[in-house]
């Protein structure tokens, strides 16, 4: 079992003030400073609830990759069946509206190899499948002592789009 660090009185409090300003943030269509409200709150006290708004601003916003892997997120930590299946829904019904993006890379236990997909850090695996925005895809694969290689494709929704690191890094 994983322990979760519990927030202290004073952050819950805070982060409760800073979720209800989010809360006002977002409904009266202030989604920018909704969404940095409820990333201040989260980090205080990752809360599922927070989650969830944080996940509907950044739909708002376009960031439509982003908000699938917080509702994905809530509704794997969530006990309450209720808020699971409204986050599965919400997740489900970004589905089609993503592209895919596929990253096969030689060797994904290289230590200290670092995977970015559509800006986000992905865990490396010898292929892995994340879910991306529509536009241009952007994948960069860092490795430490090796120059790092970034590779952009365009991806429409419900698009697979592949990028190939299996062959061997160039000779420095």
């Amino acid at each position: 079992a994983i322990a979760s660090a519990q927030p202290t009185p004073d952050q819950a409090v805070q982060a409760k003030q800073l979720w209800e300003e989010g809360r006002k943030l977002a409904a009266a269509g202030k989604y920018q400073q909704a969404c940095d409200e409820f990333t201040k709150s989260y980090a205080l006290d990752p809360a599922v609830g927070t989650e969830l708004n944080l996940g509907d601003c950044q739909e708002h916003l376009g960031h439509l990759a982003i908000a699938y892997h917080l509702f994905e997120d809530a509704a794997k930590k969530d006990s309450d069946a209720d808020r699971v299946k409204y986050a599965r829904g919400r997740a489900d019904a970004l589905t089609d509206k993503l592209a895919t993006a596929v990253v096969k890379l030689r060797d994904a236990s290289t230590v200290g190899l670092v995977l970015k997909v559509g800006g986000q850090l992905v865990p490396p695996a010898a292929e892995v499948k994340a879910p991306v925005d529509p536009g241009t895809v952007q994948v960069e694969v860092d490795v430490a002592g090796r120059p790092p290689e970034t590779r952009t494709q365009p991806a429409k929704a419900g698009e697979t789009v592949t990028f190939d690191f299996t062959a061997p890094p160039p000779a420095p």
